[in-house]
């Protein structure tokens, strides 16, 4: 998964990533955002991007 910063220093966050096979990212995306964890995000078994507010980052570490 990589990020990048978006707008300065007090905006979200932007990630995306690439998945293996038998990890489905984008459900773990869709899972997170749903838990509140991300701003938003989406994807497929094999990619996902989603936007992160940066006092987020170690609860979606904790979650993946």
């Amino acid at each position: 998964v990589a990020f990048g910063e978006v707008g300065g220093l007090n905006a979200p966050g932007k990630g995306s990533g690439r998945s293996i096979p038998g990890f489905r990212l984008g459900s773990a995306i869709i899972a997170a955002h749903q838990a509140g964890i991300l701003a938003g995000g989406g994807g497929h078994d094999m990619a996902a991007g989603f936007t992160i507010d940066k006092s987020a980052m170690a609860d979606f570490a904790r979650f993946l």
